[in-house]
């Protein structure tokens, strides 16, 4: 896994490109649904019930390869756990277990969904993993059997590495970059959140083609 110090080395070389309107790689509209979908969760009884919230999660999320079923097993799990903040990965494991066999952990979507409970979780997809170098993936094609150990494992690197992250030069200045460009919401997204988005965008920034 790369070192925070790494990490904000390439961002402070390449934050100027990462909020650069004509570059795309990071847009007022993404932030946007982001929040719509933190609100209508916040406000949703019963996520089962609410079609646009399911809706615009699994899209924006791209749960496109999920079958139905997993997708209503998921947010089945998700039900059970609205409006409590302090729950963690370990917990929503041993729910999970109760439910679903091992395989069908969805441990992607269920970062993101917890960061939709607690807004200072921070968020593992496929971007994030290249961009630190987790391996997430490769590590449960080899351990088979090991997907929830696994999970809690690189989750709580992750968690280490956004923590020691607030204490970072690079940035924090890329963080306050974020702040000046996307200033209207600013208030609306929590610090963790943003180097979510900071670290989306530059997983597509090392990904261009050179020359661009």
């Amino acid at each position: 896994m790369k070192s925070v110090d790494e990490i904000g080395i390439e961002l402070k070389k390449s934050v100027g490109d990462l909020l650069d309107d004509q570059k795309g790689f990071l847009d007022d509209e993404t932030i946007e649904i982001y929040l719509f979908i933190k609100q209508r969760y916040k406000t949703s009884e019963n996520l089962m019930m609410v079609y646009v919230f399911r809706s615009l999660f699994s899209s924006y999320y791209f749960m496109q390869y999920l079958s139905k079923d997993e997708k209503k097993n998921f947010f089945n799990l998700f039900d059970k756990l609205k409006g409590n903040p302090n729950i963690n990965l370990n917990q929503v494991i041993e729910l999970n277990k109760k439910m679903l066999s091992e395989n069908k952990f969805q441990f992607s979507f269920t970062t993101k969904m917890l960061n939709l409970i607690n807004h200072e979780y921070p968020i593992y997809d496929y971007n994030v993993d290249n961009v630190l170098k987790i391996g997430y993936y490769s590590k449960i094609n080899t351990k088979k059997g090991k997907k929830y150990e696994i999970a809690l494992k690189v989750y709580e690197e992750l968690n280490k590495f956004c923590n020691d992250a607030k204490s970072d030069v690079n940035i924090i200045c890329s963080v306050e970059a974020f702040d000046r460009k996307f200033s209207q919401y600013k208030a609306s997204l929590s610090w963790t959140k943003k180097l979510d988005f900071l670290l989306w965008a530059l997983y597509k920034w090392q990904i261009q083609p050179k020359g661009q």
